[in-house]
């Protein structure tokens, strides 16, 4: 017996299961609300979306896949790098993909600070950036970017208010 995602999602509503995740989508996108149950830990999400105009459209689907649950949250026409950024911010860090040794550079590095908050505890994330361009700062090889974070990492921080602790780095593949 084959169960629809608006059957599931009904289902779990009626039983009070609370959403594992609750994301808010990019400003602008037709989404203002966007559930999502974890389905058996890799096995996707189960998702509901609400529309951003009236609160009383909703759709139902799953995903299985970050970029099946991304396309409802983060606008298509970002470049790379801010299609990355926006998804660390939007979905969390974690579910940006990690470079492989098959990766090709050049190499960006995200950065992640973590605070606390009223709602909870938060992370923002953004590219690291040279100074002099405001372009994302590249990095030939994956080596070369980790040699980076490793500088980073050896010299005294000062955290800011509400800050939890060191910055968390990613790198990062800057044209896929």
């Amino acid at each position: 017996m084959d169960i629809t995602a608006e059957e599931l999602v009904d289902i779990f509503e009626e039983r009070d299961v609370e959403p594992d995740e609750i994301f808010m989508p990019v400003a602008g996108m037709d989404w203002g609300f966007v559930a999502a149950w974890v389905l058996m830990s890799d096995k996707g999400w189960l998702v509901r979306a609400q529309c951003n105009n009236n609160g009383k459209t909703t759709t139902c689907f799953f995903a299985d896949t970050v970029d099946d649950l991304a396309k409802w949250l983060i606008p298509n026409d970002l470049s790379r790098m801010d299609r990355l950024v926006t998804q660390a911010n939007v979905l969390g860090v974690e579910y940006v993909a990690e470079v492989t040794e098959e990766s090709t550079g050049p190499f960006c590095v995200l950065v992640s600070d973590y605070y606390d908050s009223y709602d909870g505890p938060i992370a923002l994330t953004s590219c690291v950036f040279d100074e002099r361009s405001r372009e994302p700062l590249e990095f030939g090889t994956i080596a070369e970017a980790q040699k980076w974070i490793d500088k980073e990492k050896s010299g005294p921080y000062l955290l800011v208010r509400n800050e939890t602790g060191r910055p968390v780095y990613k790198i990062v593949a800057r044209e896929q």
